[in-house]
C-alpha cells in the first residue's frame, strides 16, 4: 500500500511539474481564473491528500506497534529479570528492551511521519487575489456630464477614465444591494466602480474619489447597516445604484515542488522501512493481548508461575521480589477508563 501511495505522489508531482512548469523558486500553477472553481478544485485535491495520507499514516501506525510489541523470548528474558513489558498497545517504554535493528525501524516510521503531518496538505495550496480599486461617489448629474471638480489632478484623470467608461456603457448597473453584496470584503471579480447617490448636486456633482482594497461600506458609510452616505454639507444620503467594472478574477491554484520532493522522500522512507519489517521478521511479535494469552496457554510463564492475581499494581510495587506469598481474593468493581493510567488518556487526548 506504501508503494502504491509512493507510485502516486512520484508519477502526480512528475506530470504536474512537466505539464504546468514550475518558476524559480519551484511553485506551480495548476488554474488561474474563478475564484470559487479554485476553491473547489483545492478541496477535492486536498480529500485526495488526505485520504493518501491516512492510508499512509495508518500502515506506518500499524508497523510501528509491530515493531514495539515485544517477541515471547524477549519477554521471557525481562520476566527473568523481574522486568515488565507492555503489550497490545504502542510503546515507547519497549524500544529500550527489544532488537536494535527493530529500534531503528521505529524510528525510521516515527521521524519520517513528522514531515508528512505537517507538510502534505501544504503542498497544494490556493491564493486567493483581491482586487484594488477606485470609488467614485457622486450625484445622478455626475453621469450626465455635470459640472464637478477635484482637489487632485490625478484622482480627476482617473475620474474622467471612469466616466468615459460609464458613457461608453462598459460598466454594469447593479442596484444597491446588488453593488454592496459585491463589494463586500473580498472583491475578487469587480474593480472600479461609481456610486450613484439620491442626493443631486448641480454645482459639484462628484462628492469623492477613494482608493481602496477592500469592502467600500467601511469607507464611504455612516453606518455599515443601511449605508447612510455622509455629505460635505452634514446630511446623509443613500446609494441609488452602482455602475461597476466587471474583471476576469485572479485566483491561483498552485504547487511547491520543494514540499513534494520531501513528501516523496519520507513516503520512500515508509515503503522501504515496510519491506525490510515483513522481510527481517522472524520471531512471532505479541501484539494483542489474544496473541499473549495464546502463548502463555501454549508455554506457560515460569516467572510469574503461582502468580494469577497479581495485578500491574503488584508488579510496580515489587511484588516479584516475594514470589510464593499468597494473595487473596478481593472483589473490586472497575470502570472501563481504568483500563490505561490517567497518564496515557491525558496524553492521547491531548495529541
Amino acid at each position: 500500500m506504501a508503494a502504491l501511495v509512493l507510485l502516486t505522489n512520484l508519477s502526480l508531482t512528475i506530470w504536474a511539474s512537466v505539464t504546468f512548469g514550475v518558476d524559480r523558486d519551484r511553485i506551480g500553477t495548476i488554474s488561474k481564473g474563478s475564484c470559487s472553481g479554485t476553491k473547489k478544485l483545492s478541496l477535492w485535491l486536498h480529500l485526495a491528500i488526505n485520504a493518501l495520507s491516512s492510508v499512509l499514516l495508518s500502515a506506518s501506525n500499524y508497523c510501528m506497534q509491530i515493531l514495539s510489541a515485544p517477541t515471547r523470548a524477549e519477554i521471557d528474558r525481562q520476566h527473568s529479570k523481574g522486568i515488565w513489558l507492555d503489550i497490545g498497545q504502542p510503546s515507547i517504554r519497549n524500544l529500550r528492551k527489544i532488537k536494535s535493528s527493530r529500534v531503528i525501524l521505529w524510528w525510521c516510521f516515527g521521524l519520517s511521519s513528522v514531515p508528512l503531518h505537517l507538510m502534505y496538505n501544504s503542498a497544494v495550496f490556493s491564493t486567493l487575489a483581491a482586487n484594488q480599486y477606485y470609488a467614485l461617489v457622486v450625484a445622478p448629474e455626475f453621469l450626465d456630464h455635470g459640472p464637478w471638480s477635484y482637489d487632485s489632478s490625478s484622482y480627476s484623470s482617473i475620474a474622467s477614465e471612469i466616466l468615459a467608461n460609464a458613457t461608453a456603457n462598459r460598466l454594469d448597473q447593479l442596484d444597491r444591494a446588488t453593488c454592496l453584496k459585491e463589494y463586500g470584503e473580498f472583491v475578487s471579480a469587480r474593480s472600479n466602480v461609481i456610486v450613484v447617490t439620491t442626493a443631486h448636486n448641480s454645482t459639484d456633482s462628484l462628492f469623492s474619489v477613494l482608493y481602496l482594497d477592500s469592502d467600500f461600506s467601511y469607507r464611504i458609510c455612516d453606518t455599515v447597516e443601511g449605508c447612510k452616505i455622509p455629505l460635505v454639507s452634514g446630511s446623509l444620503t443613500d446609494i441609488d445604484y452602482c455602475l461597476s467594472q466587471k474583471v476576469d478574477e485572479k485566483c491561483k491554484l498552485q504547487f511547491s515542488l520543494y514540499i513534494m520532493i520531501v513528501v516523496i522522500f519520507c513516503n520512500l522512507v515508509k515503503s522501504v522501512a515496510m519491506f525490510l519489517t515483513v522481510w527481517k521478521k522472524q520471531a512471532q511479535p505479541l501484539v494483542t493481548l489474544g496473541d499473549a494469552v495464546s502463548s502463555f496457554l501454549d508455554n506457560p510463564d515460569a516467572a510469574t508461575k503461582g502468580m494469577c492475581l497479581l495485578s500491574k499494581s503488584d508488579i510496580l510495587g515489587g511484588a516479584w521480589k516475594r514470589r510464593g506469598a499468597l494473595k487473596q481474593y478481593r472483589p473490586v468493581r472497575n470502570f472501563w477508563f481504568r483500563a490505561a493510567s490517567l497518564k496515557r488518556w491525558l496524553i492521547c487526548n491531548s495529541l
